[in-house]
């Protein structure tokens, strides 16, 4: 039974999300597929910090001394049967889609806790060392980073798996640190890099 309750969405009982301001009204928990999946993903996936010289392009024979331990992006790596789903609701544009239908931070909250994710999502904070609240921004970030570079991500993944590059899944790069840099001579020009600035795929190893 799904129950509407005022100045909310009440989805199949007690999940609730905020308003929805794209004005689609009410929806129905299977919209939400594409981002639960993503958010499962991410949630298993290996994180780190990756450093200059984690990044390989076969350029193996260069190296810029003192540069190399230098944080450059901050780094998710997920399976193979992650990286057909992520590729999948990304090649339909259906991840953008259900972005637009979760409504913001509140909205991520209640899908975790509905859908049983919340001790995964603690665990990871544990490992990351941040606190929930801090991964919930991160996540909601990641969320709308994939979903707004989305046919660039999926033509990235196409191609490494044409190429047979990508065998033991996928690791999302998004160069945060050189960004945030930024935003001590601009603060206007950090936040927009972060946005446009595209995420890298590469193989995982």
């Amino acid at each position: 039974m799904v129950e509407y309750k005022e100045n909310c969405v009440a989805i199949e009982q007690d999940f609730v999300v905020p308003p929805i301001v794209s004005g689609i009204g009410r929806i129905r928990i299977d919209l939400l597929k594409p981002v639960t999946e993503t958010l499962e993903c991410l949630l298993n996936g290996e994180w780190k910090l990756t450093k200059v010289n984690d990044m390989k392009f076969d350029i193996t024979d260069v190296e810029l001394s003192g540069v190399g331990e230098i944080p450059l992006a901050i780094t998710v790596c997920m399976d193979r049967k992650c990286q057909e789903k992520l590729k999948n609701h990304l090649g339909t544009l259906g991840l953008s889609n259900a972005i637009t239908v979760l409504g913001g931070e509140a909205g991520l909250i209640a899908l975790i806790q509905k859908e049983g994710l919340k001790a995964g999502a603690v665990a990871l904070a544990g490992i990351l060392g941040i606190s929930i609240a801090e991964l919930y921004a991160i996540l909601l970030v990641m969320l709308v980073l994939i979903a707004y570079h989305s046919l660039a991500i999926a033509g990235q993944i196409v191609i490494l798996d044409s190429l047979k590059k990508v065998p033991k899944g996928i690791c999302l790069n998004h160069p945060t640190f050189p960004i945030i840099t930024t935003g001590a001579i601009n603060l206007a020009l950090m936040a927009w890099l972060i946005i446009h600035v595209p995420i890298i795929v590469i193989p995982r190893e």
